[in-house]
Formats: C-alpha cells, sequence, structure tokens
C-alpha cells in the first residue's frame, strides 16, 4: 500500500526476472504475485528494498509453490500488512510476524494477552513502562540479564530486580509464560489500528 505501489511493486517484480502478476483492489491495496523457479532469500531482499526508496508498506508472504502455494502466499502476506501498516517496519514477511498476525487477527487473543500479562505490569505509576522496556530489552538480548542491561544502560542487578518485580507481578517465573508475555510485549508495541485492506 502507497503512492504508487502499483509501478513500485512492478519494477520490483521486473528486477528479480520472473513473471508477475499485479491486480489493484477495489481497496487501493495492491496485490503481487512474481514467480520464477527458484525463489530464494537473495530475492526476498530485492523485492523488500522497493519500499526502501518509498512511502510504502509491504506485506510478504512466503514463497510456496503451486496453485495452493500462490492462494497460502496471498493469505500471508493479507494477515501480514495489519503489523507493515501499525508498525515500525515497512517491509514485513509473514514468517516474522506470524504469531502477532495471528493476535490482530484475533480480538480474546489480544485482550486476554494484554489482561494476563501487560495490566499486572502497572501495579505503581510509571514502573509498568519501566518494566515493559526491561523485559523487552530481556527478550531482545535472548534472555540475557547482561545483555538487557547494557542495551537499556542499567546494570545487571537492575535488570534481575525488575525480572523478580515482573515475575510477583505475574504471579509466575518467567520462565513458565516467556513465549505470551513475549508476543504482549510485541503486540502492544504495534498501537492503534489502521484501517486494513482486505
Amino acid at each position: 500500500m502507497g503512492p504508487d505501489a502499483e509501478g513500485a511493486i512492478g519494477e520490483g517484480a521486473r528486477s528479480l526476472g520472473g513473471a508477475s502478476l499485479i491486480v489493484r483492489s477495489p481497496t487501493d491495496a495492491v496485490w503481487a504475485w512474481v514467480g520464477k523457479p527458484e525463489f530464494g532469500r537473495e530475492d526476498l531482499d530485492t523485492l523488500g528494498s522497493i519500499a526502501g526508496s518509498a512511502e510504502l508498506r509491504l506485506a510478504i508472504g512466503e514463497p510456496a509453490p503451486g496453485l495452493a502455494g500462490w492462494r497460502l502466499t496471498h493469505d500471508q502476506a493479507r494477515a501480514a500488512l495489519p503489523i507493515a501498516l501499525r508498525g515500525v517496519e515497512r517491509v514485513v514477511r509473514y514468517s516474522h510476524v506470524a504469531l502477532v498476525a495471528t493476535v490482530v487477527r484475533d480480538e480474546l487473543l489480544a485482550d486476554s494477552l494484554r489482561r494476563l500479562y501487560l495490566d499486572p505490569l502497572d501495579d505503581q505509576p510509571g514502573r509498568g513502562r519501566q518494566l515493559r522496556q526491561t523485559l523487552r530489552a530481556y527478550f531482545d538480548a535472548d534472555r540475557s540479564v547482561s545483555g538487557a542491561g547494557a542495551a537499556i544502560g542499567v546494570t545487571r542487578q537492575t535488570v534481575a530486580r525488575r525480572l523478580a518485580t515482573a515475575e510477583e507481578r505475574l504471579g509466575r517465573p518467567i520462565a513458565h509464560c516467556a513465549a505470551d508475555l513475549e508476543l504482549a510485549l510485541r503486540f502492544e508495541l504495534l498501537g492503534p489500528t489502521p484501517p486494513v485492506a482486505p
């Protein structure tokens, strides 16, 4: 989606040297399928680079063969589009956001993640923000206390104290709910829901 999306997608498809099908949807989204015998990671990077020079938002499904693959990759790109529209990254691959894309489409799941994992962190004014920042840094550092401390400019002891506070507020060890907690934190960063094209 974005200004001259059709032209940018066409240029990207031509640069890959494959066949392409480009369709403008009724909601101003541009759908494009690019086909070639071998479709590798470099090809996805090339396709993703077209949004770097324009105000485009690009959602990419994963390569898959045949008619069933054509449908699957389209559905994946449609599921990833809300992430591209709401998030910081303008180019989003489905394989990188599959779980968050599921949360976006499921109100019960989104509300439950917020209530179970984010609301409990807000016991004191301003404290929840600090705990969220620490938890995000902890997950971004592959659950390294030292790495999280370095990323946010605090000592490892401070990180350890904040993690202990988070565990106390959540009522369970982070290790027992890490995947759900990390997903809730990622979803929260998306912000409000914009209108999304089908």
